[in-house]
């Protein structure tokens, strides 16, 4: 993945939750695999300015018999924002790590804090 690779995108500010919502659709090389997602949330975060823990991927398509690859990114004003609106699995899926089915299984669904405070 070069540098400046970006074929077209889109940007908006959502300011409601305080992020920054990205559809990016970047060219690769055909000699080139789909970039990982530490590659692309590097070098986003980098050319944004922000630092990596505010900059969640969400999705990396690459598009069949193309040299496009389709990124959606999510990048928040402070880490604390992040961890409040962005699954669990998707940091865990940045930093390499993969959760078990046995684990996700175990993992106790918290109710939401809206319904905590009807009861």
């Amino acid at each position: 993945m070069t540098e400046n690779n970006a074929v077209g995108s889109r940007d908006v500010m959502n300011t409601v939750i305080g992020r920054r919502e990205l559809d990016l659709a970047l060219t690769v090389s055909a000699s080139e695999p789909t970039p990982s997602r530490g590659k692309v949330k590097g070098q986003l975060s980098a050319s944004l300015g922000v630092g990596p823990d505010q900059v969640v991927v969400r999705r990396i398509t690459h598009r069949y018999g193309s040299s496009v690859v389709d990124v959606r990114v999510h990048v928040y004003n402070t880490k604390e924002l992040a961890a409040t609106y962005e699954p669990k699995y998707l940091f865990d899926r940045d930093a390499g790590k993969k959760a078990t089915r046995k684990e996700q299984a175990e993992t106790p669904i918290q109710p939401a804090k809206a319904e905590a405070a009807k009861e």
